[in-house]
């Protein structure tokens, strides 16, 4: 399925999103060919029917809605106008196949808009990571999307710079070490980059962060 994920152009796509959420957020998304009845409602709730539909209309089938509303069955309950905006935005930022993203990230839907948009701001001028390197990102590990910039994401990038990584040097940790933002800094990372320094790695070194990446990796 990761295949069949099309990007759309990486020159522009993430430099409109911002413009994407306004001109969505004062105006009602655009109308889905739904039936009558819904139409007549265009905020009622989601249930397996409504779903279905919604679903069918970007191409996924009856089999992955299923998967995806066992996942996040907070999607039988949000609003239509919500679902069919969430889709829009990620589309906008080069997320087509939403049921891989539904499957890795189930939350993924239930986030607001501007906490998608937040974070992918973040990755783009925190780190520095060009289009094609945050859809990368995203889509080897979706959950990046969940971290919290604060306790996670901003200071252990902070940690990939002071040893002297490059954006680019970061990019290809980050997808090749993806663990390196979800697991435990005190639980885990902390053990693990104590037992590289007490060994003789330098610390704030290139080559501790090579080596801390591929202890990362071994990780179960």
């Amino acid at each position: 399925m990761v295949a069949s994920v099309t990007m759309l152009s990486h020159s522009s796509c993430l430099s409109s999103f911002s413009v994407f959420l306004n001109s969505h957020a004062s105006s009602s998304p655009q109308r889905l060919h739904f039936p009558v009845s819904l139409n007549a409602n265009p905020t009622a709730c989601l249930g397996r029917w409504y779903a279905l539909f919604v679903f069918r209309e970007i191409e996924v089938d009856e089999k992955e809605t299923d998967l995806l509303l066992d996942k996040n069955p907070t999607l039988r309950s949000m609003s239509l106008d919500k679902i069919r905006a969430r889709f829009l935005a990620l589309q906008s930022i080069g997320i087509n196949d939403i049921a891989l993203y539904q499957l890795k990230l189930p939350a993924i839907l239930s986030y607001s808009l501007e906490h998608m948009e937040d974070h992918v701001e973040f990755i783009r001028s925190y780190v520095g990571l060009n289009d094609p390197e945050i859809f990368k990102t995203i889509l080897v590990f979706p959950i990046v999307i969940n971290a919290s910039k604060e306790r996670k994401l901003h200071p252990r990038i902070k940690f990939l710079k002071q040893c002297g990584l490059n954006s680019y040097e970061i990019f290809k940790f980050l997808t090749r070490s993806p663990l390196f933002v979800a697991l435990s800094f005190e639980d885990n990372l902390a053990h693990k980059l104590g037992l590289l320094v007490k060994i003789g790695y330098e610390y704030r070194t290139k080559e501790l962060a090579v080596a801390f990446g591929t202890v990362i990796r071994a990780s179960c």
